[in-house]
């Protein structure tokens, strides 16, 4: 009798676990999850360029070397260095202080997430315009299509 006792109590235990792990599957992610994936999904979009901005980077350092860029042109592509290194920095330093709260409620992780986002997104358009912008002009000088 015992056996069967055990038996029962481990079909129990077996059925409570399946429930709790098909019951995931099934259910809509809360808000705080989706959010979340929101704010990796633009990190995840963005992070790839970061081995294009330091490409574009070593191409103008290049052409500070080129002596027949006069001073506005020499201006420009210091400019422009400088974009892609704030753009590099920028998702460096999110990367770093990204850390979502624990042992908080879900309002105080929602209020993190949309500041995140907010913050994630700004690290995007910046790295974009930058590479944009050195792309734009090394075309100007002469590269060609840039990547």
């Amino acid at each position: 009798m015992n056996l069967k006792l055990v038996a029962i109590s481990m079909s129990f235990a077996l059925l409570a676990v399946v429930a709790c792990n098909s019951g995931g599957n099934d259910a809509k992610e809360s808000p705080t999850r989706e959010l979340e994936k929101e704010v990796l999904d633009i990190h995840d979009a963005v992070m790839p360029r970061m081995g294009e901005i330091e490409s574009l980077r070593e191409s103008l350092v290049e052409e500070l070397e080129n002596q027949a860029l006069d001073s506005i042109q020499l201006g420009a592509v210091r400019s422009a260095i400088a974009g892609l290194e704030a753009g590099d920095s920028l998702m460096w330093d999110w990367m770093h202080n990204y850390s979502i709260p624990e042992g908080v409620e879900d309002e105080a992780v929602m209020r993190y997430l949309k500041g995140e986002k907010v913050k994630i997104s700004d690290v995007r358009n910046k790295m974009e315009s930058a590479i944009g912008d050195a792309t734009g002009l090394l075309q100007k000088l002469g590269h060609g299509k840039v990547q």
